[in-house]
């Protein structure tokens, strides 16, 4: 849907707007209050699905940025006890 505004000068253009806002609405838009889903997602019964999935994709990311920062943190750990047995050696 163009974001910019015309000026509507017959019925027809009117009518023909706001089936394409409709449809940019109910097919197109997330809406919060619908757990950021779109209105047609819910109606056709994909909520349980999407919840799920979107719920996975969290768990993975989660559990892949822990693997990542306890890597780093080995590194670090590794580096601040070389170089405390350099200061202390």
């Amino acid at each position: 849907m163009s974001s910019c505004w015309r000026i509507i000068i017959f019925p027809g253009e009117l009518e023909e707007a706001i089936r394409g806002f409709v449809e940019y609405y109910n097919n197109e838009r997330y809406h919060e209050s619908l757990k950021n889903m779109k209105p047609v997602d819910v109606y056709e019964g994909k909520g349980h699905v999407i919840q799920n999935e979107r719920r996975k994709i969290k768990q993975e990311t989660v559990y892949r940025r822990r693997l990542e920062n306890q890597a780093v943190n080995m590194v670090i750990d590794r580096n601040v006890e070389v170089k405390h047995n350099a200061v202390v050696g």
